[in-house]
């Protein structure tokens, strides 16, 4: 068998220059940008806005947070929660969510005026909701 003349083979391959590298890389950081922009967006259109979270644990003062939420008629308050103890939402000494130490809890103020809540199992951490 005959090895083929090393002279005739044309090679298919082309290397870059730095430019056309450079501006590929400059794409394609332009595209991952881009990309992380919009994702961002979406997720915060996501997030709820009228949300109450539990801060500290039980080396520290729980607290909600926001302290006060204001909101307006109609609207839906979500308090949610991952804590080393079990919490609750209380209004007037009617517990109106379950004591658990990991809970979504949602509620819709159909009426305007200032309501203050609580957690049972921790007296001093108190909330308020302010409705307009």
């Amino acid at each position: 068998m005959a090895e083929p003349d090393v002279g005739s083979v044309r090679m298919a391959l082309r290397v870059p220059n730095r430019f056309a590298t450079a501006r590929l890389i400059a794409t394609l950081l332009a595209l991952c940008l881009l990309v992380g922009l919009v994702g961002a967006a979406a997720t915060s259109a996501k997030k709820p806005k009228n949300r109450v979270t539990i801060k500290g644990n039980y080396l520290t003062d729980y607290r909600f947070s926001p302290k006060t939420l204001t909101i307006k008629k109609g609207q839906t308050v979500t308090w949610s929660w991952h804590s080393d103890s079990p919490h609750n939402v209380t209004f007037n000494k009617k517990r109106h969510s379950d004591t658990n130490s990991k809970l979504t809890y949602q509620l819709t103020f159909k009426h305007k005026g200032s309501f203050n809540y609580k957690c049972t199992i921790h007296e001093y951490f108190k909330g308020q909701i302010v409705v307009k």
